[in-house]
């Protein structure tokens, strides 16, 4: 019960907080040099160019989308084979595949197994799990894996970027292979989506309720 406890108050932590205050940004972030662009710049490096072209078209830097972000990264030739996305559907592939809040893979590594971490679309929740031996623990989200962690992190950028092993799905997935289950995601508010607070305190209660029935 207790560690069930510091596990719900870990979660809360580390999410509301890195949506609530995002790292400083130095001073070429401000001249514009910083955050996404930055970001991008990193992920091209990497040789996520597929992704950074979606990126663009559908947030391009200096949108409210593009910043204060976890951006989950399919590799050229995984979206490659995916059916390609266009239009709306566009926005919704880029959602899916966000975090609203800078998380570093380290920050991931800690949450639990069954936690609930919403992303930007919503309703669409990632549920967390962990594989692995002794050694380097394995990190899953939605039953796919964190291939590259922490491609994109320059100092003071509050945009953060991992490699995913796959493409996240279009609806919201069930447990994965690796174990977990996904928490109910929170009802929008009328008239809208609710606030990003909002729906970030409700994914972190919900996680915090499997953890003490579990």
């Amino acid at each position: 019960m207790g560690f069930s406890l510091a596990a719900a108050a870990l979660v809360a932590e580390l999410i509301f907080v890195a949506a609530a205050a995002p790292p400083p940004r130095t001073a070429e972030a401000a001249a514009g040099c910083g955050g996404a662009t930055a970001a991008a710049q990193e992920m091209r490096a990497a040789g996520y160019f597929s992704f950074v072209m979606l990126m663009n078209m559908a947030a391009p830097p200096g949108s409210a989308a593009a910043e204060n972000a976890t951006f989950l990264m399919p590799s050229d030739e995984l979206l490659s084979a995916a059916p390609p996305p266009s239009g709306g559907d566009l926005a919704a592939f880029l959602a899916r595949h966000s975090i609203p809040a800078p998380l570093a893979f380290e920050e991931l590594q800690l949450l639990p197994t069954g936690t609930a971490i919403p992303t930007s679309a919503v309703g669409f929740n990632l549920t967390v799990s962990h594989g692995g031996g002794a050694g380097r623990r394995r990190l899953y989200l939605a039953g796919v894996e964190v291939v590259r962690a922490d491609v994109c992190s320059p100092e003071g950028s509050p945009v953060r970027c991992h490699g995913m092993g796959g493409v996240l799905g279009t609806t919201s997935p069930g447990c994965p292979a690796h174990g977990g289950a996904t928490a109910a995601p929170p009802p929008p508010a009328a008239g809208g989506p609710a606030p990003l607070h909002t729906r970030l305190f409700a994914a972190t209660a919900a996680a915090a309720s499997f953890l003490l029935l579990s």
